[in-house]
């Protein structure tokens, strides 16, 4: 199985090209038992659903997401994500975020543990 091409594919899907149900998106490849770890907080399925919304509503030309150097080795699937998405003030200033995120496969497929560290 090619997880790495799993999120490649979950990563354009849902915040580039904008296709499929972001539920179902979310479902498709996340465990209900995810535990995404972000700065200090842990994210759940949930919270993937309300992102991938809120991204979506972001207007494409203001935004974007790039996923690249993808790394595979048997359960865990690294790889650095690029994103800038407009902030919600008024400043005129993008927020951008370079990270280095690291999923772990359970045995049904689906990642059931996600850590995201700034990249640098």
């Amino acid at each position: 199985m090619n997880r790495a091409a799993a999120i490649a594919r979950f990563i354009d899907c849902q915040y580039v090209a904008e296709e499929g149900d972001v539920r179902e998106n979310v479902e498709n490849l996340f465990a209900a038992e995810l535990a995404y770890h972000v700065g200090g907080q842990t994210l759940d399925r949930e919270d993937l659903v309300a992102m991938g919304t809120a991204v979506r509503a972001t207007p494409r030309h203001s935004r974007r997401i790039e996923a690249r150097d993808f790394e595979q080795e048997g359960a865990v699937v690294r790889w650095r994500l690029s994103a800038r998405l407009p902030t919600a003030d008024s400043d005129g200033e993008d927020l951008h975020q370079e990270s280095i995120v690291t999923a772990i496969f359970g045995a049904d497929g689906k990642i059931i543990e996600v850590r995201s560290e700034p990249a640098g």
